[in-house]
C-alpha cells in the first residue's frame, strides 16, 4: 500500500509539473488566411473631375446651352427617366430643354450633394456620379413655382457622360398646375 501511495503521489506531482510547465509556455499565434474579397464599389479615383463634368452638364441644361451639352456626351447617350418607358437622346433632351428655358424662369437646380463611385465588378462597372437636388423654378406669365425633388444617376466612361438614370415625381407639379386632372373618387358602396 505504501508503494501504490508514493506512486499515486508521484504521479500527482508529476501532473502539477507538467500542467505549471505547459500553461506557461508562450502560446504561438495562430492567423487566420484572410481571403481579400474585391469590393462592390468604391470611391472614384476620378472623383473631382466626375463631379466637375456632371456639375456642368447639369448647368448646361437649364441655361439651354446645346452645344456644351453635346460636347460633354458620347455618340450613344440615353437619358432614361422619371419613368421607366421615358427615355431620349441628346438632341431630343436639348430641344426638351430648350421648351423649358423658353417656359421658365429663375431655373435652379438646387443640387444637395454629389458623389462619384465606381463599380468594380458586374453589368455595371465603372465610374457613376450620384445626384440629389430640388429643382425650382418660375412658370413665365404665371405665379406657379416648381419645387421638384430629383435624383440622377450619371454613368462616365473616358471623359464623357454615356447614360443618365433620372428620378422625380413628375404628377405633383402637374396637379398643382391643372395640367393633369385626378380621376373622380369612387362612390363607397352602402
Amino acid at each position: 500500500m505504501k508503494k501504490s501511495k508514493s506512486l499515486s503521489i508521484y504521479l500527482l506531482v508529476l501532473c502539477t509539473v507538467c500542467l505549471s510547465v505547459w500553461s506557461c509556455k508562450e502560446k504561438e499565434e495562430v492567423t487566420p488566411e484572410v481571403v481579400e474579397k474585391a469590393r462592390l464599389y468604391d470611391i472614384s479615383p476620378n472623383e473631382e473631375a466626375n463631379i466637375a463634368l456632371v456639375g456642368n452638364f447639369i448647368d448646361a441644361l437649364i441655361t439651354n446651352k446645346s452645344d456644351a451639352l453635346r460636347s460633354m456626351v458620347t455618340a450613344e447617350y440615353m437619358m432614361r427617366g422619371p419613368s421607366a418607358k421615358d427615355s431620349v437622346n441628346i438632341d431630343q433632351l436639348v430641344s426638351y430643354w430648350a421648351v423649358n428655358d423658353s417656359l421658365r424662369s429663375n431655373q435652379d437646380a438646387g443640387i444637395i450633394i454629389m458623389t462619384s463611385l465606381v463599380a468594380n465588378e458586374g453589368d455595371l462597372k465603372g465610374d457613376w456620379v450620384h445626384v440629389w437636388g430640388t429643382y425650382t423654378a418660375n412658370l413665365k406669365g404665371s405665379d406657379f413655382s416648381y419645387n421638384i425633388p430629383w435624383h440622377q444617376v450619371y454613368q462616365i466612361d473616358n471623359g464623357k457622360i454615356t447614360r443618365t438614370r433620372t428620378w422625380y415625381d413628375r404628377l405633383d407639379s402637374a396637379l398643382d398646375m391643372g395640367t393633369v386632372v385626378p380621376a373622380p373618387a369612387k362612390k363607397k358602396k352602402k
